[in-house]
């Protein structure tokens, strides 16, 4: 924060602050969830042929698949595409995809095919969604169109009361946990900063750079300037998902990358408050955000849209019990170890309503 003007210095968001990202604030860009991408991963995986003529499933996905054939010398066409149809007819019987490579976890395969598949809906929710524009068509980005989403009140949060002399540092106090695949906030960050300060696009996305964004489970390819194969734009319809798919880690599988359990521990426990956003609250996805030592937050929010009032009962305890805090409303004497939170709130709205419903207690010093 060294180098700000006085005024600004006591203006931008002074709580270190993390946001917990869920499928469900992704839907609310019009990415699928549960049932809508088990049908569209069902579909891709539905590879036949009519004579030597592909009449369903994805091209991409099939041409991979030839490659895994040639390369493993033993593994034929005909036994990865009986992969793709157990894959296919088992997905409506999943809890997720996520679930049923897991349930295959001894068979490398079928955990590829999944992953190839994953990668291609994701890439093409993205270009589907309310963030992507065609450049190539003369398409520009407007905030208009992510109105009524998370994102909109997010950035309201960051740049409240921030002049754009101070814009560097808007990112000092926030970290993102983003436990989808897409990279929607990625590609939102650089193009809002754009559009609210008038930037230019490097020195947006140098700003950008600065923001502590983490994957646990990974993500659909890379942003950058670089070559690597990984690399896939927003919505890109030319990715190598075979290798983005070695970035793509399942639930069962832990995270994506050594560092990511540390980095999340630092950042849920120097936080003074956590917001949870669209966030199904697994317990497996709550391990990863326990702290490894004492938690500093006292203040937490997260939005329940769809829960039962006995399965948010249950949130609270697990949430409680992982960071190691009461709740505000226990009188109960806490043992030792146990701080009690100033705030708790957990509430049956969507994302965006929540978090204009809790702006200020949010947002405010």
């Amino acid at each position: 924060m060294k180098g700000l003007s006085r005024r600004s210095s006591q203006l931008l968001l002074q709580k270190e602050t993390v946001f917990i990202i869920g499928a469900g604030a992704s839907f609310e860009l019009k990415l699928p969830l549960g049932s809508a991408l088990r049908e569209e991963i069902a579909e891709l995986v539905d590879i036949r042929y009519d004579l030597n003529r592909q009449i369903s499933g994805d091209e991409q996905i099939d041409h991979h698949l030839r490659e895994i054939a040639r390369e493993a010398g033993q593994a034929t066409i005909k036994e990865l595409l009986q992969k793709c149809w157990l894959m296919r007819d088992a997905l409506p019987g999943s809890i997720s995809i996520d679930n049923l490579i897991d349930a295959h976890r001894n068979d490398d395969a079928f955990a590829e095919i999944g992953k190839m598949a994953i990668a291609k809906a994701i890439l093409s929710a993205e270009r589907k969604s309310k963030l992507f524009f065609d450049q190539r068509r003369g398409e520009n980005f407007s905030l208009r169109s992510v109105d009524g989403t998370y994102l909109i009140p997010i950035l309201q949060i960051l740049t409240e009361n921030v002049p754009r002399e101070d814009v560097a540092s808007i990112f000092s106090n926030v970290s993102f946990v983003v436990f989808n695949y897409d990279r929607c906030l990625e590609f939102f960050l650089p193009h809002a900063l754009m559009a609210y300060y008038g930037l230019p696009r490097s020195e947006a996305e140098a700003v950008c750079d600065t923001a502590r964004i983490i994957h646990p489970y990974g993500r659909v390819g890379e942003f950058g300037r670089g070559q690597s194969l990984s690399t896939a734009g927003f919505g890109s319809e030319s990715g190598n998902i075979r290798e983005i798919a070695q970035g793509i880690r399942t639930f069962s599988e832990g995270l994506a990358e050594d560092e990511a359990g540390a980095e999340i521990s630092s950042a849920i426990g120097q936080a003074d408050q956590i917001v949870f956003l669209g966030f199904a609250f697994h317990p497996m996805n709550m391990e990863i955000l326990r702290p490894r030592g004492f938690s500093l937050v006292t203040e937490v929010y997260g939005t329940t849209h769809g829960l039962s009032d006995a399965a948010i009962r249950s949130v609270e305890s697990g949430l409680l019990q992982a960071l190691g805090k009461r709740a505000p409303d226990d009188l109960m004497p806490p043992p030792e170890a146990h701080e009690i939170l100033d705030e708790l709130n957990l509430e049956g709205r969507t994302a965006a309503d929540f978090l204009q419903a809790h702006f200020r207690g949010i947002a405010d010093n």
